[in-house]
């Protein structure tokens, strides 16, 4: 009698054990289908088409999850940036050469600028980043900074 119950006990403890990480693995798997999603919608878009436009233009098209969204300042060589992170370690910059509506205050840091000024600026290059490499929008020959 002991032997059966111990033999149902360790049943039922595998039983949970395997349901549990079945579970894990749906939510890894469910998780990893949100993730792709997110990156396949930003691949549909044509960066190209929002060249010479408003930010504001490409980021409306953009999925409205990001978890962050930072301007940043010209390097020595390269232009104004806007980049915009995904949970899924995506990064999209967006490149301004000459931007008109930071250039009043030169001396202003780029945590003092208005993001919503901002996205009034033209899009001079938008690249999509995977956190390592770059999806879309590469030009190996620029050099920003």
């Amino acid at each position: 009698m002991k032997k059966i119950i111990v033999l149902i006990a360790f049943i039922s403890i595998c039983t949970m054990a395997f349901a549990d990480g079945g579970y894990n693995h749906n939510n890894r798997l469910q998780k990893r289908t949100i993730i792709d999603s997110i990156t396949n919608l930003i691949l549909q878009l044509d960066f190209d088409s929002f060249r010479g436009k408003p930010i504001d233009s490409f980021l409306v098209k953009l999925p409205q999850n990001y978890s962050a969204i930072n301007m940043y300042g010209a390097g020595v060589k390269g232009p104004f940036r806007l980049i915009i992170e995904y949970p899924n370690n995506n990064y999209i910059f967006v490149y301004v050469k000459r931007p008109i509506c930071c250039v009043s205050n030169p001396k202003a840091r780029p945590s003092q600028w208005s993001l919503s000024e901002f996205k009034m600026e033209k899009a001079d290059d938008i690249t999509l980043y995977d956190g390592v490499a770059c999806l879309k929008g590469c030009h190996p020959d620029t050099e920003y900074n």
